[in-house]
């Protein structure tokens, strides 16, 4: 996450739209880094398992917008 900001700092922000493909990326990668960042500490419970699924999803997400857009 800390290289997608370094990477991406002047082609975000709020003064673009949100349909902006830039934002949407980095969107998707902040959902999807932040909830595999959460999921070790919630195991064993079953959100563990939902948490990293879903942030490795997010992120995979994330690489191919931008690849496609």
């Amino acid at each position: 996450m800390v290289a997608g900001i370094w990477a991406h700092w002047g082609d975000v922000g709020l003064s673009y739209s949100w349909d902006n493909p830039d934002n949407i990326h980095a969107l998707l990668g902040a959902a999807g880094g932040t909830m595999m960042m959460i999921a070790p500490f919630v195991a064993p419970n079953t959100l563990h398992k939902t948490l990293g699924e879903a942030g490795g999803f997010f992120m995979g997400v994330a690489v191919v917008w931008k690849l496609v857009f």
